[in-house]
């Protein structure tokens, strides 16, 4: 399963993404950064979400999605502080991909993810996308049943022994 992945090298190498590529690092990337710096996970952490999700999204999760997020924030210093935060991921490895894959996209995706997953559907040769509706970014946080529904449906298409 695929859910917004971080390939936004894929955005930057091409004319069409390198502006959301751009708006991506300026207004998300450099302040979340900035503030992990400054010892200020929380300011982080709205910050992302304003961006991804819209203002407010970090107030309007549920309390356990904020505390999921705050479990992630090892990850987050980790990538804002490396030097390849999102390392190049060859294409052509990615069309040799032969399983079937389950690509899940949400309603409100940013026009940089949006580019991405339509690169991924192109490349690989037994993909299902589902778009979750009534979510952004944060996919399983904002519709946990369409996500888990969006699962099952692809598992048991894909194995049903496993569901006898």
């Amino acid at each position: 399963m695929i859910a917004e992945p971080a390939i936004l090298c894929w955005a930057a190498d091409r004319p069409s993404g390198r502006r959301l590529f751009e708006l991506f690092m300026r207004e998300m990337w450099q302040p979340v950064s900035e503030a992990l710096r400054h010892s200020q996970d929380t300011r982080a952490l709205r910050l992302a979400l304003q961006f991804l999700d819209g203002p407010g999204a970090f107030e309007h999760l549920p309390r356990e999605a904020r505390v999921g997020l705050r479990a992630n924030l090892p990850e987050w210093h980790a990538l804002t502080s490396s030097r390849d935060a999102f390392p190049a991921l060859p294409r052509g490895q990615v069309k040799q991909i032969q399983v079937p894959a389950l690509l899940l996209t949400s309603e409100h995706a940013l026009p940089i993810f949006r580019d991405i997953d339509a690169q991924l559907q192109a490349l690989l040769p037994n993909v299902s996308v589902v778009t979750i509706p009534k979510a952004g970014h944060e996919i399983w946080a904002a519709n946990a049943p369409a996500c888990r529904d969006a699962t099952l449906r692809f598992l048991r298409k894909e194995d049903p022994e496993s569901f006898r």
